[in-house]
């Protein structure tokens, strides 16, 4: 007998950590906790605050854009929310023959004067998820604050979002560029 064995024979309990459902087990209990922990941020504000204050996997991007706070604006709308207004449907396989299931994320734009020469584009992100308090229109990914620069004729455009390689995207090159009136790639499609 090794003194491994003797060691849980003499303790009465044998370590079974390896197993795999005892694994499954503690992920579903750490999630649990973890979400019974972490609040979902009710407001743009408060996600702007979550981001500010180095939430998980989230970063802030500014960039300044040559154009006025009203053309930016126009630009926006014509351009921004017109592909962040979408509706994804995705097939998932499991590795049981036949076994599929499908879910749907529905992403919910929107673009609103706070201030004469300021305004928030949010983009939210649904469907909500039972148990996960969350706003109306889903949980927040992504804030833009939009405000007339200091120097005349020129906007900035201060991004909050997270570190997901779609949004690095649209907030790095396809907002810049919509801001500006160019006509650029829709990373969510």
């Amino acid at each position: 007998m090794t003194l491994e064995r003797a060691a849980s024979n003499h303790s009465g309990f044998t370590d079974d950590t390896e197993s795999p459902m005892k694994k499954l087990w503690y992920s579903a209990f750490v999630a649990i906790a973890l979400a019974g922990c972490v609040q979902v941020p009710q407001t743009s504000s408060e996600f702007r605050h979550a981001v500010q204050g180095g939430a998980f996997m989230t970063r802030t991007h500014s960039a300044t854009v040559p154009e006025p706070f009203e053309v930016v604006i126009a630009n926006l709308r014509k351009y921004a929310l017109t592909c962040l207004a979408k509706t994804r449907t995705s097939v998932v396989m499991s590795s049981a023959p036949g076994d599929m299931s499908s879910g749907m994320v529905i992403y919910r734009p929107k673009l609103q004067l706070v201030e004469p020469q300021s305004a928030e584009l949010t983009l939210q992100m649904g469907p909500k998820f039972p148990g996960i308090k969350a706003p109306p229109d889903g949980p927040f990914i992504m804030l833009v604050d939009i405000e007339s620069s200091s120097v005349q004729g020129e906007t900035r455009l201060t991004v909050y979002g997270r570190t997901a390689a779609k949004e690095q995207a649209l907030a790095d090159e396809s907002l810049p560029a919509w801001a500006r009136g160019i006509p650029a790639k829709c990373p969510l499609e």
